[in-house]
């Protein structure tokens, strides 16, 4: 694995540590009970969708790169 892929990957495992601490222990979030769970699962699942695009371009980029070096 290329360098640059295991610092990009690196860096997207500590934003998905930190983002996941902060939702874990943000004040935003209250409420007792069903709303608290929505309100932490929404959050969770538009942290997945970053997280894909994130893929996605990560994805694109080593793509890219790839077919720079074989062609």
């Amino acid at each position: 694995m290329p360098e640059v892929s295991q610092k990009t990957n690196l860096i997207l495992s500590e934003k998905l540590f930190f983002r996941i601490m902060r939702f874990q222990y943000s004040p935003k979030i209250s409420g007792t009970g069903i709303t608290r769970h929505n309100k932490l699962l929404k959050a969770f699942l538009s942290f997945l969708k970053e997280l894909k695009v994130s893929l996605l371009f990560l994805q694109i980029y080593q793509d890219l790169n790839g077919k720079k070096k074989n062609g």
